[in-house]
Parts: C-alpha cells; structure tokens; sequence
C-alpha cells in the first residue's frame, strides 16, 4: 500500500494537482521523479534544457542531479521553466542545503543546471555564471570597506579610500578586503 501511496504522490505532483513545500516533496523518496516529470511536462522551454543538459560534457550522476534540481524546484514552487528565475534556482538550492535534503550530495544541489541555464541564456548577462559565484556576498567598494570603519577625519578617509581603489586594480577582492580591515581598523583608530 506505501508503495501505491507513495506512486500515487509522485503522479499528483507531476501532473501539478498538488504543489508540496520543499520539505514535503523532499520527506518522499521518489524514484526517478525527474523522468515523470518530465514526461508529464508539455514544455518546449523544459525538452531544449534537458538537451542541454544531455549534451554536457559531465557524468550521467550529475545529468540526473541537474534534471532532478530543476523538476523539484518547478514542482515546489508551481512554476514552468521559462518561469524559473535565478533567484528561485538560489531558494531551491540554499534551502535544500539547509534541510539536509541532498542525499548526500548537498554542496552540489543546483550547480549543473545553475551553468547551463546562465550558458544558455536562459539567466540574463548579468547573473554569475556560477551557483558558487550567486552564493558569495557581492564585492563592496573601497569606499564601502573604508566606511565600515567609521573613520571620522574626511582626509584620512578620502586617503584610504584613493589608496584602496589604487590597490584594487592589483589584487584579488579577498586581499583587497583585508588590506581595509588591516589599514583601517590599525591606522584609522585615532582618527
């Protein structure tokens, strides 16, 4: 009977009569449920992403990861594929992390489908090309790292900031961060 219940879940949700939260869907061990799926979409935006990803030069586990990211995320949040959104592949992934939900594979849910989807144009330009590269906070301005200081002194403050945009062209954000941290949190004490 758990095994007709359980087939019986997975139809609803491909057929869209339910839309479970992440951690419903995710509790349900559905076998193969990106092929169902897929099978039950009538979706053209869905068939050129799953050749997409079929094309990809990677191994058949990740092909599956990448197909099964992308139907739980339509599934959970109701969506078509032209619908999903970088910032609805992020939740996904973020909250699939969180959950414990990757069988194991946690620090990779949403990674492959992330690339081909920015590849393919179906992100615009302006999205990181990577999850990894959406996951990490955005750069601040040498401005922005001197004014986490609360440097009084405008002159001093003006100095490290001309000296901080000056090194920035010579060093990588993570160095350039703790140079800020470094000149402004030892030097800029007194001022």
């Amino acid at each position: 009977m758990d095994g007709e219940l359980g087939h019986s879940l997975l139809i609803l949700c491909c057929l869209r009569v339910i839309r479970p939260s992440l951690a419903a869907f995710r509790v349900n061990s559905f076998v193969r449920y990106h092929e169902h799926f897929e099978a039950a979409q009538n979706d053209p935006d869905l068939r050129r992403f799953l050749t997409l990803v079929d094309k990809h030069d990677t191994s058949g586990h990740f092909k599956r990861c990448a197909r099964f990211d992308v139907a739980a995320a339509l599934t959970t949040q109701g969506i078509t594929f032209a619908d999903l959104t970088p910032e609805g592949l992020l939740h996904y992934a973020i909250a699939t992390r969180e959950g414990g939900w990757g069988g194991g594979y946690e620090s990779y849910v949403g990674h492959l489908a992330w690339r081909i989807m920015a590849e393919s144009g179906h992100f615009p330009k302006h999205v990181p090309a990577t999850l990894r590269g959406a996951m990490r906070a955005p750069a601040m301005t040498p401005t922005e790292l001197v004014d986490r200081h609360n440097i009084a002194d405008q002159d001093i403050h003006a100095l490290f900031v001309a000296y901080l945009t000056r090194r920035s062209h010579d060093v990588d954000y993570t160095t350039l961060r703790d140079l800020a941290g470094d000149l402004c949190g030892k030097l800029g004490r007194g001022f």
